[in-house]
């Protein structure tokens, strides 16, 4: 029977793509990052989160600076059932630990299926990065943000953000805030009694003038009159 394998790697900010006819390959971050995209879709790898790819599966990837991680190889017939779309799943602090552990202390191949059942029983699948993007604004929204405060919060780049929203959302990430911030100020108008000054704080907008003009070109109505609908 054909054994899983673990490798400790650091790619470089090339970007490289090629696929495994016989494995699957499941990518868990130890420190950095490192991005990679399949079936038209980008995943960040960070010390909190794995990736299965599954084989025959074609991605390109590439690390940032300072990455490590450790790649757990399965051969496609082997006994361990995974999802057959791969994805990024979160870790659990016990996952977490256990890659600290193998990071300092490199275990020898007998014990691989060992670790294998261990790290596996502690995957849990991960929301989408959008869902992480809104769980991340929400308590945001009355800052002021930059493109920058939030790709330095997700640890990527500035320009794979964009790339990202433009992609899957069609505007850029500070207009994607904007209408974050409105719907959150949509919301408290309808359903609360804040005052109108109050929300606009709250939302992020220091001028109360400012937040009108904003919400109205958004809604084509006033603060005032959404509420009064």
């Amino acid at each position: 029977m054909l054994l899983p394998q673990l490798h400790l790697r650091c790619y470089t900010q090339e970007t490289v793509s090629h696929q495994h006819d016989n494995l699957w390959q499941i990518i868990f971050g130890l420190s950095g990052s490192m991005e990679v995209n399949f079936n038209r879709e980008d995943f960040l790898i960070s010390n909190q989160n794995c990736l299965i790819i599954p084989p025959t599966i074609h991605h390109a990837f590439s690390g940032n600076i300072d990455n490590k991680n450790l790649i757990l190889e399965l051969p496609a017939t082997s006994q361990w059932q995974l999802s057959e779309k791969g994805g990024q799943f979160v870790l659990s602090p016990a996952a977490i630990g256990l890659l600290e552990w193998l990071h300092q202390y490199p275990q020898p191949p007998d014990q691989y299926s060992t670790i294998t059942r261990l790290l596996l029983a502690q995957m849990k699948i991960q929301k989408g990065w959008r869902d992480s993007l809104d769980a991340w604004l929400v308590n945001k929204l009355h800052t002021p943000l930059t493109a920058y405060d939030i790709a330095c919060a997700f640890n990527t780049s500035v320009s794979t953000l964009q790339r990202k929203m433009k992609a899957e959302v069609g505007v850029s990430v500070m207009q994607y805030v904007t209408q974050q911030r409105l719907s959150k100020a949509a919301e408290l108008l309808k359903y609360t009694s804040v005052n109108i000054e109050n929300i606009a704080l709250v939302v992020g907008y220091d001028s109360h003038s400012a937040f009108s003009q904003a919400f109205r070109q958004y809604f084509n109505k006033s603060p005032t009159e959404y509420r009064q609908d």
